[in-house]
C-alpha cells in the first residue's frame, strides 16, 4: 500500500482524536446520556433513525450500524454496552427459539454549528482541542428498533436477513430495551405486521405470531401511550423450506487447538427405510460457518441430492460450527465429534461418508486425517469434497485492499464485519494471498503466516487420510477455460460522497500501473495495482494504491478455472448503498481454482501456467474427481450430482415411519 498524501494524515489523526478526547473532557452536565456523535460517514437510509421518527422501513443490519456508530462515542461508565455483548445477548435469546427485539432509546450530544466550526479549525490547523462547555453541544435522541435475526455470510457478502417458518415467537429481552435516559420503559406497543395491529408487550414475556403468508414484513415499535414510532425494520418472513430434522445434536470437540476448544451441532435425517442412524453420511458446512437449518438444507439440496440420498437409504448428517472463523484444526474436533457419535450409534462395522462443501471439506479432511494419525477409528469408506479449497482459495487482492484500508483509516462498523472475516483464523488459513495491516499505513500483501502452519499441520498428519476413497467435485473447468473476467483489467470503479468523498478503482491480477499525483503535483507510479481509492473527509484524506505480490508478477487469479463468487457485484452493491454510484464491468471472479479443488499438488498456485492450463495429465491427490463450467462456488449441477451418485453405492428402498425427533448432547470422547 501507498499513501501519497501523508501530510493530511495528521489532520485525520486530529478527527480521531477528537473522538477519543471528547470523553475525557465531557461531563454529564454537557455531555447528556454519555454519548458523543460526531460521524465522520453517514448513511442516508440510516439517518433518519435519528429524527425521532422513523419514516422508511429499514433493516435489522442497520439497526447494527447506528447502534455501533453511537457506541463509538459513549464515555466510559455509559449504560451503552458493545456492540458484541448485544449479537451475545441476542444469541442467547435466539438460541431458545425466540425472536429477540432490539430497542435503542438513546440520548447524544452533537456539536451546535459554533462549536463544529471550532473543531473543525482543530482538524484543519491543529493547536488544542476546543474544550466543550454548556451549550456547546445540542442534545438529542435516538429511538429506533429492530429484530435482531442471525447474520449469514457467503464468504464476505451478508445473506438476505431472514426468519425461517410463519410460525415467530418474539420477545423485548430487558437486557435489549438500551436506554440511557434513566426513563427506562417496561411496556411497549408494537405492531409486528400480522394484520392484528398495535399490541401491548411486556419485557421479557414472549409473544407468539402466526404470519398468513411468506414475504416481506414492516414491525412498527412505540412507547406505550407516548405515540412515538420507529419502523425499525423490513423483516423477510420465509417459508421452512427444510424438513423436520429427526435429530438434533449439539457437538463438542475432543481435542483443543491454539487453546481453542471448538463447538458445533448437525442436523440429522434418517434415510429411506431407516427409524433410527442406520447408515451416516456427514457433511460439514463452509466458511464461515453459522448457516441456519435452511441455508444448510438449500445447499446440499440443489438439484434434489439430499434427498436422493435419503431415498438411497442414506442418513443425511449436516454439521454446523457455532464459530466457523476460528482455526480448521480447531473445527475438525467438531467433525470428530460428530463421527465418533454416529460410530457410537450404529454398529461396529457400520461403513461412513464424511466430507464438506468449502472450508467444511477441508476441515473434514483434517479430521480424518488427525484421527488416522492418532488411531482414532473413523470407520469412513468415502471422504467427498465439493470445491473445498485443498491448495488455497482466492479473494481478489483489489477487493481486501479496499476493505482493509476503509477499516483501518475509518474504523467505520459498516465494514467492520467483512475485515473481521478477512482477519479471522480460517480466512489466514485458507487464502493464497492475504491483504493485511495495523494501522492504514502498513498495509501489506502476503501469505499469512497461519496457511503455512495449516499445511505443516496437515502434513504431519499425512496430508490425507489413507483408509477412504477420495472424492472430489470442482466447481471449475478442468481444461483451461478461463471463467469470462479478464487478467489486468478495470472491474469496479465508484466516486461521491456524503460527509466523505470517495474515488475507487479496482483491478484484476496482476494488476495495471496507477499513476497518482499529490497536492503539490508530483507524479508516482505503482506497477501492479490492483486498487487505488481517495478518500477525503473534513480536514484529511489520503489516496492509497494496492499492489499484487508485493510488486511482483502475480498469476491472473481473477481470471482462472475454478469456483467463482460475486466479489465485485457484491462491493459495488454495498457502495450504492452507502451512497457510492458504483459502475461494475465484471461482477464475478474465481475463488476456489480448479487445481485447488483437485488438490492437484503437483501443479502451483503461485505459477500462472499451471493455474490456467489445462490439468491435463496432473497428478490429484484425490482417489476420483469431476470438473464443471466454472460454475458459482459449492453450485450443484445436474452433471456432479448424478457423478456424486453413482459414486457413493446405495443403502436402503423405502422410508418407513420414523420416531419422534430427538436431541442429543454430544460429549468429548477420547
Amino acid at each position: 500500500m501507498a499513501d501519497t498524501a501523508g501530510h493530511t494524515r495528521a489532520a485525520f489523526e486530529r478527527v480521531r482524536t477528537i473522538r477519543s478526547r471528547m470523553h475525557e473532557f465531557a461531563d454529564p452536565s454537557i455531555l447528556h446520556g454519555g454519548v458523543f456523535r460526531w460521524p465522520l460517514m453517514r448513511r442516508p437510509d440510516v439517518e433518519s433513525m435519528l429524527d425521532g421518527v422513523q419514516r422508511d422501513p429499514v433493516e435489522p443490519r442497520h439497526w447494527r450500524w447506528l447502534y455501533s456508530e453511537l457506541h463509538r462515542g459513549a464515555i466510559a461508565g455509559a449504560p451503552v454496552p458493545s456492540p458484541a455483548e448485544i449479537e451475545a445477548r441476542a444469541a442467547r435469546h435466539r438460541a431458545c427459539g425466540l425472536m429477540p427485539v432490539a430497542i435503542a432509546n438513546i440520548r447524544y450530544g452533537t456539536p451546535c454549528q459554533a462549536f463544529a466550526d471550532e473543531l473543525s479549525r482543530f482538524v484543519r490547523a491543529g493547536g488544542s482541542l476546543p474544550t466543550p462547555a454548556p451549550g456547546s453541544l445540542e442534545d438529542k435522541a435516538a429511538f429506533f428498533a429492530a429484530p435482531l435475526c442471525k447474520q449469514e455470510y457467503h464468504i464476505l457478502r451478508l445473506l438476505p436477513e431472514r426468519h425461517d417458518g410463519l410460525q415467530m415467537r418474539y420477545v423485548v429481552p430487558s437486557d435489549l430495551v438500551i436506554d440511557n435516559t434513566g426513563l427506562t420503559p417496561r411496556e411497549f406497543e408494537i405492531d409486528f405486521d400480522d394484520g392484528t395491529g398495535y399490541r401491548n408487550v411486556k419485557l421479557d414475556e414472549p409473544v407468539d405470531v402466526m404470519y398468513p403468508s411468506a414475504g416481506h414484513r414492516c414491525i412498527r415499535v412505540r412507547l406505550a401511550g407516548a405515540g412515538r414510532h420507529a419502523t425499525g425494520c423490513r423483516l423477510t418472513i420465509a417459508k421452512q423450506s427444510a424438513p423436520i430434522p429427526d435429530e438434533t445434536w449439539s457437538l463438542y470437540s475432543p481435542i483443543t487447538f491454539q487453546g481453542v476448544t471448538a463447538t458445533g451441532y448437525a442436523y440429522v435425517f434418517y434415510g429411506s427405510g431407516n427409524t433410527t442412524l442406520t447408515n451416516p453420511l456427514l457433511m460439514a458446512e463452509g466458511f464461515p460457518g453459522g448457516y441456519s437449518i435452511n441455508t444448510l438444507w438449500n445447499i446440499f439440496n440443489e438439484q434434489n441430492l439430499a434427498q436422493d440420498l435419503l431415498a438411497q437409504g442414506y442418513d443425511l448428517v449436516l454439521i454446523g460450527f457455532d464459530d466457523g472463523m476460528t482455526y480448521v484444526e480447531a473445527n475438525a474436533g467438531v467433525v470428530m465429534a460428530a463421527v465418533q457419535y454416529a460410530i457410537n450409534m450404529t454398529s461396529s462395522d457400520t461403513e461412513l461418508v464424511v466430507g464438506g462443501a468449502s472450508m467444511g471439506g477441508l476441515v473434514a479432511r483434517y479430521a480424518l486425517a488427525y484421527m488416522e494419525t492418532n488411531n482414532i477409528p473413523h470407520q469412513t469408506s468415502y471422504y467427498v469434497s465439493y470445491d473445498t479449497p485443498h491448495l488455497g482459495a482466492s479473494v481478489p487482492v483489489g477487493v481486501q485492499g479496499f476493505i482493509q484500508i476503509v477499516w483501518l483509516y475509518t474504523q467505520d462498523p459498516s465494514v467492520e464485519a467483512p475485515a473481521a472475516l478477512l482477519n479471522s483464523n480460517a480466512a489466514q488459513e485458507m487464502l493464497i494471498y492475504w491483504v493485511n495491516g495495523t494501522t492504514y499505513t502498513d498495509i501489506t500483501t502476503g501469505v499469512s503466516p497461519l496457511r503455512a502452519n495449516l499445511s505443516n499441520n496437515l502434513s504431519a498428519n499425512g496430508n490425507f487420510p489413507k483408509r477412504p476413497t477420495l472424492l472430489g467435485v470442482s466447481n471449475g473447468a478442468t481444461d483451461g477455460s478461463l471463467n469470462g473476467t479478464p487478467a489486468s483489467d478495470y472491474v469496479l470503479s465508484a466516486e461521491g460522497g456524503i460527509v466523505a468523498s470517495l474515488a475507487l478503482y479496482v483491478m484484476t491480477s496482476p494488476g495495471l500501473t496507477a499513476t497518482v499525483y499529490d497536492d503539490e503535483g508530483n507524479k508516482t507510479t505503482f506497477p501492479n495495482a490492483v486498487c487505488q481509492l481517495k478518500l477525503e473527509f473534513p480536514g484529511g484524506g489520503g489516496t492509497f494504491v494496492t499492489v499484487c505480490g508485493e510488486g511482483q508478477q502475480t498469476p491472473e487469479y481473477e481470471s482462472a478455472p475454478g469456483g467463482t463468487d460475486t466479489f465485485f457485484s457484491t462491493l459495488g452493491y454495498e457502495l450504492d448503498n452507502g451512497g457510492y454510484p458504483s459502475t461494475i464491468n465484471y461482477d464475478s471472479a474465481c475463488f476456489v481454482p480448479t487445481i485447488s479443488a483437485l488438490s492437484l499438488s503437483s501443479l502451483d498456485v503461485y505459477s500462472n501456467d499451471d493455474l490456467i492450463g489445462s490439468v491435463g495429465d496432473a497428478t490429484s491427490d484425490l482417489t476420483a474427481w469431476i470438473g464443471s463450467n466454472n460454475d458459482k462456488h459449492v453450485t450443484i449441477t445436474a452433471q456432479t450430482a448424478a457423478w456424486l451418485l453413482q459414486q457413493l453405492p446405495s443403502k436402503g428402498s423405502l422410508r418407513a415411519t420414523t420416531a419422534p425427533p430427538t436431541t442429543r448432547r454430544v460429549e468429548q470422547f477420547g
